[in-house]
């Protein structure tokens, strides 16, 4: 049975009108307020709400202040919630969210893998064809993208105060999100303890690379590759080649992994789907 909790803005609401009554008691309050003017959005994410569709799978809706827009979520609880668990993000392929058998959810047996461990999965159920990065320019057709802002900023604290982890984070990365979750790595600095890569395309700074991510971004998505990078020269390359720096993983103490027998773990698209 599906169950609503009350969202975080709810509680704020609250607080803040509590606050209010406080300033008139003792006389901080200012005078004469402006009842038209709007509530400006916070700078910081928080939780929507949270739609518990099992013990173990809720739906997390999180405002991101980065992507402008509230980002749902699946998420696996732990086998056994009574103590602080760790998190792995795992990151899915293009079409995510608007093309079947291309999430986590859909095209994987990871719920039921993860059924009986004891670690949080938290699942964004949205990001296609974004490459799980941070675009330089807004799209006309796939909006604003920042996603290496929110997961890395924004996201972390708001699932670790909603599910009282313990701290530990890892990421995964799957077809698109292979390179991604790399990238993430390289640049989260000592936020994420593992790291792995399965079935993608990680080099986008060679000739292949970028067909590759032209054909995700602008074949199947109808977006402009040069907003996610800029144009295809020196300074692109640079920032693309960073997504293989496997070596700087290293000194992190991160092995990226790429299990070539992990796919028992991912079944087929169904047909007339792409994994992406």
């Amino acid at each position: 049975m599906r169950r609503s909790v009350v969202s975080r803005r709810g509680f704020r609401s609250l607080a803040v009108g509590l606050a209010g009554l406080s300033s008139l008691v003792f006389g901080t309050a200012t005078a004469h307020a402006d009842p038209e003017q709007p509530d400006a959005e916070p700078a910081t994410a928080y939780v929507e709400g949270v739609d518990e569709v099992t013990d173990q799978h809720w739906t997390v809706r999180v405002y991101s202040p980065a992507v402008d827009t509230v980002i749902p979520l699946d998420v696996l609880r732990p086998a056994d919630p009574r103590e602080p668990r760790p998190v792995v993000y795992a990151l899915g392929g293009a079409g995510v969210g608007v093309i079947d058998g291309t999430g986590w959810m859909e095209s994987s047996d990871i719920a039921e893998f993860f059924s009986d461990k004891n670690v949080n999965v938290v699942i964004p159920a949205t990001g296609n064809f974004g490459y799980f990065t941070d675009w330089d320019l807004d799209d006309p057709v796939l909006g604003r993208n920042q996603w290496q802002t929110f997961l890395l900023e924004e996201l972390p604290p708001v699932v670790d105060e909603l599910l009282d982890t313990d701290g530990k984070q890892s990421t995964i990365g799957m077809s698109m999100s292979a390179g991604s979750a790399l990238d993430l790595a390289i640049r989260s600095g000592d936020l994420y303890s593992g790291v792995a890569s399965l079935s993608g395309c990680v080099r986008t700074s060679d000739p292949v690379g970028q067909l590759y991510v032209r054909l995700v971004v602008e074949r199947r998505g109808k977006g402009d590759v040069e907003s996610m990078w800029g144009p295809a020269d020196g300074s692109a390359l640079d920032r693309a080649r960073r997504l293989p720096q496997c070596g700087r993983l290293a000194r992190q103490g991160l092995v990226p992994v790429e299990p070539q027998r992990s796919a028992r773990h991912v079944r087929r698209p169904r047909s007339g789907t792409r994994g992406g």
